[in-house]
Parts: C-alpha cells; sequence; structure tokens
C-alpha cells in the first residue's frame, strides 16, 4: 500500500533476485535451477 503507483529499485544478490521471481512468475523446480542473471541484469516487474 504505501509504495502502490510507484517505482521502487531493489538491489540484491542473484540468489535472492531469483526467489523474488518466483513469486511474480510461476516457475517450475528446475526453471528455478537453471534460471540465471548475469552481473547488473535489470528485472522489471508490476505490482
Amino acid at each position: 500500500k504505501e509504495y502502490q503507483g510507484k517505482n521502487v529499485l531493489l538491489i540484491s544478490h542473484g540468489g535472492v533476485c531469483r526467489i523474488i521471481r518466483t513469486y511474480f512468475i510461476d516457475m517450475t523446480n528446475e526453471e528455478f535451477f537453471n534460471y540465471t542473471l548475469k552481473n547488473g541484469k535489470l528485472e522489471e516487474y508490476e505490482l
């Protein structure tokens, strides 16, 4: 509620980013373990 309609920047390590991604995108266990992020990659999600 506090950030509704606002842009939020989150900077994190790859493992945490993978977990956050599963919140927004339904992934199988295999997809989760095979998903990798390059350093400095931007991921954008809509709340």
